[in-house]
Protein backbone atom coordinates (compact mmCIF):
# COMPACT_ATOMS: atom_id res chain seq x y z
CA UNK A 1 0.00 0.00 0.00
CA UNK A 2 1.37 3.40 -0.97
CA UNK A 3 0.34 6.62 0.71
CA UNK A 4 0.06 9.68 -1.45
CA UNK A 5 0.80 13.07 0.05
CA UNK A 6 -0.01 16.54 -1.16
CA UNK A 7 3.24 17.76 0.32
CA UNK A 8 6.31 17.75 -1.86
CA UNK A 9 9.76 17.03 -0.49
CA UNK A 10 10.47 20.77 -0.77
CA UNK A 11 7.35 21.59 1.28
CA UNK A 12 8.36 19.09 3.94
CA UNK A 13 11.91 20.46 4.07
CA UNK A 14 10.57 24.01 4.37
CA UNK A 15 8.29 22.93 7.19
CA UNK A 16 11.15 21.31 9.07
CA UNK A 17 13.34 24.38 8.54
CA UNK A 18 10.52 26.63 9.78
CA UNK A 19 10.08 24.47 12.92
CA UNK A 20 13.80 24.53 13.68
CA UNK A 21 13.95 28.28 13.11
CA UNK A 22 10.98 28.79 15.45
CA UNK A 23 12.58 26.60 18.13
CA UNK A 24 15.94 28.41 17.92
CA UNK A 25 14.37 31.88 17.85
CA UNK A 26 12.12 31.16 20.84
CA UNK A 27 15.05 29.68 22.80
CA UNK A 28 17.09 32.86 22.29
CA UNK A 29 14.14 35.11 23.14
CA UNK A 30 13.26 33.12 26.26
CA UNK A 31 16.83 33.11 27.53
CA UNK A 32 17.23 36.85 26.94
CA UNK A 33 13.98 37.55 28.82
CA UNK A 34 15.17 35.37 31.70
CA UNK A 35 18.58 37.08 31.73
CA UNK A 36 16.86 40.49 31.85
CA UNK A 37 14.89 39.42 34.92
CA UNK A 38 18.03 38.17 36.65
CA UNK A 39 17.87 34.48 35.80
CA UNK A 40 18.52 32.75 32.50
CA UNK A 41 21.75 31.31 31.23
CA UNK A 42 24.04 34.03 29.90
CA UNK A 43 26.78 31.48 29.23
CA UNK A 44 24.52 29.66 26.72
CA UNK A 45 23.49 32.76 24.78
CA UNK A 46 26.38 32.74 22.28
CA UNK A 47 25.74 29.09 21.39
CA UNK A 48 22.00 29.78 21.08
CA UNK A 49 22.73 32.70 18.74
CA UNK A 50 24.96 30.45 16.63
CA UNK A 51 22.12 27.88 16.43
CA UNK A 52 19.72 30.64 15.43
CA UNK A 53 22.05 31.81 12.65
CA UNK A 54 22.35 28.25 11.36
CA UNK A 55 18.54 27.90 11.42
CA UNK A 56 18.16 31.20 9.54
CA UNK A 57 20.65 30.06 6.91
CA UNK A 58 18.93 26.67 6.57
CA UNK A 59 15.52 28.32 6.21
CA UNK A 60 16.83 30.66 3.52
CA UNK A 61 18.55 27.80 1.76
CA UNK A 62 15.38 25.71 1.61
CA UNK A 63 12.83 28.46 0.92
CA UNK A 64 14.92 31.08 -0.85
CA UNK A 65 13.29 33.67 1.42
CA UNK A 66 14.54 35.66 4.39
CA UNK A 67 12.68 34.55 7.53
CA UNK A 68 12.17 38.04 8.94
CA UNK A 69 8.50 38.12 7.93
CA UNK A 70 7.96 34.99 10.03
CA UNK A 71 9.62 36.22 13.23
CA UNK A 72 6.56 37.99 14.68
CA UNK A 73 4.37 34.91 14.39
CA UNK A 74 7.10 32.68 15.76
CA UNK A 75 7.47 34.85 18.85
CA UNK A 76 3.77 35.19 19.70
CA UNK A 77 2.92 33.99 23.16
CA UNK A 78 0.88 30.83 22.82
CA UNK A 79 -2.54 30.53 24.33
CA UNK A 80 -4.82 27.57 24.58
CA UNK A 81 -7.55 28.80 22.24
CA UNK A 82 -10.01 26.16 23.48
CA UNK A 83 -9.63 27.41 27.04
CA UNK A 84 -10.05 31.04 25.98
CA UNK A 85 -13.12 30.16 23.91
CA UNK A 86 -14.67 28.70 27.04
CA UNK A 87 -14.12 31.85 29.09
CA UNK A 88 -16.81 34.43 29.55
CA UNK A 89 -17.73 37.23 31.90
CA UNK A 90 -15.33 37.73 34.76
CA UNK A 91 -13.11 34.79 33.78
CA UNK A 92 -12.51 36.34 30.38
CA UNK A 93 -11.93 39.80 31.87
CA UNK A 94 -9.45 38.29 34.33
CA UNK A 95 -7.59 36.54 31.50
CA UNK A 96 -7.49 39.72 29.41
CA UNK A 97 -6.27 41.79 32.37
CA UNK A 98 -3.36 39.41 32.98
CA UNK A 99 -2.56 39.41 29.27
CA UNK A 100 -2.55 43.24 29.30
CA UNK A 101 -0.17 43.23 32.26
CA UNK A 102 2.21 40.84 30.48
CA UNK A 103 2.17 42.97 27.30
CA UNK A 104 2.83 46.09 29.36
CA UNK A 105 5.67 44.47 31.27
CA UNK A 106 7.29 43.24 28.05
CA UNK A 107 7.00 46.69 26.45
CA UNK A 108 8.37 48.38 29.56
CA UNK A 109 11.37 46.03 29.72
CA UNK A 110 12.15 46.20 26.00
CA UNK A 111 11.83 49.99 25.93
CA UNK A 112 14.09 50.29 28.95
CA UNK A 113 16.76 48.22 27.21
CA UNK A 114 16.42 50.35 24.06
CA UNK A 115 16.51 53.61 26.03
CA UNK A 116 13.03 54.61 24.81
CA UNK A 117 11.64 56.50 27.79
CA UNK A 118 8.30 57.40 26.18
CA UNK A 119 7.64 53.80 25.17
CA UNK A 120 8.77 52.57 28.58
CA UNK A 121 6.22 54.86 30.22
CA UNK A 122 3.52 53.60 27.83
CA UNK A 123 4.39 50.03 28.83
CA UNK A 124 4.17 50.99 32.49
CA UNK A 125 0.75 52.51 31.87
CA UNK A 126 -0.47 49.37 30.13
CA UNK A 127 0.87 47.24 32.97
CA UNK A 128 -0.81 49.46 35.57
CA UNK A 129 -4.14 49.51 33.68
CA UNK A 130 -4.08 45.71 33.49
CA UNK A 131 -3.44 45.54 37.24
CA UNK A 132 -6.42 47.85 37.88
CA UNK A 133 -8.65 45.71 35.64
CA UNK A 134 -7.50 42.56 37.43
CA UNK A 135 -8.17 44.10 40.83
CA UNK A 136 -11.67 45.11 39.70
CA UNK A 137 -12.42 41.53 38.71
CA UNK A 138 -11.06 40.24 42.01
CA UNK A 139 -13.16 42.77 43.90
CA UNK A 140 -16.21 41.39 42.11
CA UNK A 141 -15.22 37.84 43.12
CA UNK A 142 -14.79 38.98 46.74
CA UNK A 143 -18.16 40.74 46.81
CA UNK A 144 -19.86 37.72 45.31
CA UNK A 145 -18.29 35.30 47.76
CA UNK A 146 -19.04 37.61 50.68
CA UNK A 147 -15.91 36.36 52.39
CA UNK A 148 -13.49 38.93 51.03
CA UNK A 149 -11.07 36.15 50.10
CA UNK A 150 -11.06 36.47 46.31
CA UNK A 151 -12.41 34.12 43.72
CA UNK A 152 -14.94 31.55 44.96
CA UNK A 153 -13.78 27.94 44.79
CA UNK A 154 -15.52 25.73 42.25
CA UNK A 155 -17.89 23.19 43.72
CA UNK A 156 -16.98 19.54 43.41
Amino acid sequence: MRLVSDNSDADLAAGRARQELRRALRAVAANILRIVRGAGKPAELADQLDELQLAISAFQGVTGLPPTAEFSGMLELEEDRDVIRGLNGRNLREHLAVKQMVRGALQKAASNLAGQLTQERAGGTELFEGAIALEQVRDEWRRESGAGKGRPRPRK
